[in-house]
């Protein structure tokens, strides 16, 4: 890591980025999980997506994980709608969409607050 003590002028040839990878943040997360505590992953694939995700909810120890399919035309990034696929760590598996993306979110909410809520203490007193 460099950094430039002043403006860099434009050298006429391709500039050269170099990227450093950053901590994993949902591997961090589950390895630090305490009882009870649910952790939800979200997976934007581009091809192959269950097999994808469901190597990162293994690999990572995650409880769901949303994945999507972000290299179709009219769908996820940069579109109203979306389809996901909802996998869960003991084998559930829930397709959903194409659909706008307020029903997908009310889907995924659904589908994964009974399991979070079931985790939940009330509060004491």
């Amino acid at each position: 890591q460099s950094i430039a003590p002043e403006k860099l002028k434009k050298p006429g040839q391709p500039l050269l980025l170099e990227l450093v990878p950053t901590v994993d943040i949902l591997k961090t997360l589950t390895s630090r999980k305490r009882p009870g505590q649910v952790v939800v992953g979200f997976a934007a694939e581009t091809r192959d997506i269950e097999n994808h995700a469901r190597r990162k909810l293994e690999e990572k120890n995650l409880d769901w994980i949303v994945a999507n399919e972000v290299g179709r035309p009219r769908l996820g990034m940069n579109a109203d709608r979306n389809a996901v696929l909802l996998l869960g760590q003991r084998g559930e598996r829930f397709a959903f969409g194409p659909a706008p993306k307020p029903a997908v979110a009310e889907f995924i909410l659904e589908h994964l607050a009974p399991a979070v809520c079931r985790n939940l203490r009330p509060p004491n007193g």
